[in-house]
């Protein structure tokens, strides 16, 4: 999962992206580089979850 994450964020573009959403400044870009970094994690666990079905078989 993590390979999957870091091949479209950065650990340094993680990092700028928590802190941007931790200030709570209710910056709107801030708030969609959240939401859309959360959705690739959310994807990047399904996809690694597909190819462990895969390898299994």
């Amino acid at each position: 999962v993590s390979a999957i994450i870091h091949g479209r964020y950065s650990d340094d573009a993680m990092q700028a992206i928590i802190n941007n959403y931790l200030l709570e400044d209710e910056d709107s870009e801030h708030q969609k580089e959240w939401n859309d970094m959360q959705m690739w994690r959310v994807e990047a666990k399904r996809m690694a979850k597909e190819i462990l079905e895969e390898i299994k078989k």
